[in-house]
């Protein structure tokens, strides 16, 4: 079964990355319209694990107790938080070193090999008034490197 754990900054706490996002994409690009942005870290797990592993994993694996809160196939901010959601993952072919030393600190927590890989992503999530053409010229010109990456831009109601 694949699962997928979401994890990002508690809520209060900075999230540099995010907070820089709407700068860059008035200064760089012109969009002005970007009043605020979240970034998460995403893991797409295609191995075997039952619910209670993967919020273990989620726990002690993939966030910071103190700084994060995670979540496991659900989304970690709802729909009604953001205006477009742009998931930026590698392309097929590419090596996921942090999928892969994801893996494998699964494979030691639970001391057994596991079938299957693990898939790392980023999600941007914007707010504000922007248009979709606004937001998947913010993934092409700020945050995908199409040679390597792709992205996908949703709205709410496509998330």
């Amino acid at each position: 079964m694949v699962a997928r754990i979401e994890v990002g900054s508690k809520p209060g706490l900075t999230d540099p990355a995010g907070e820089s996002l709407p700068k860059k994409a008035a200064s760089f690009l012109g969009i002005k319209g970007m009043a605020s942005a979240r970034v998460l870290s995403a893991y797409t797990i295609d191995c075997e694990l039952s619910e209670s592993e993967l919020q273990q994993a989620g726990a002690e694996i993939f966030s910071d107790p103190i700084t994060q809160d995670f979540s496991v196939n659900q989304p970690l901010i709802p729909p009604s938080k953001f205006s477009f959601a742009i998931s930026v993952s590698l392309r097929p072919g590419v090596r996921d070193n942090v999928g892969a030393t994801s893996k494998e600190a699964m494979e030691d927590l639970f001391d057994r090999k596991l079938p299957g890989a693990v898939y790392t992503s980023k999600q941007y999530l914007l707010s504000g008034k922007m248009t979709k053409a606004d937001a998947e010229r913010i993934a092409r010109e700020l945050l995908a490197n199409e040679l390597i990456e792709k992205f996908e831009v949703k709205s709410p109601q496509e998330f």
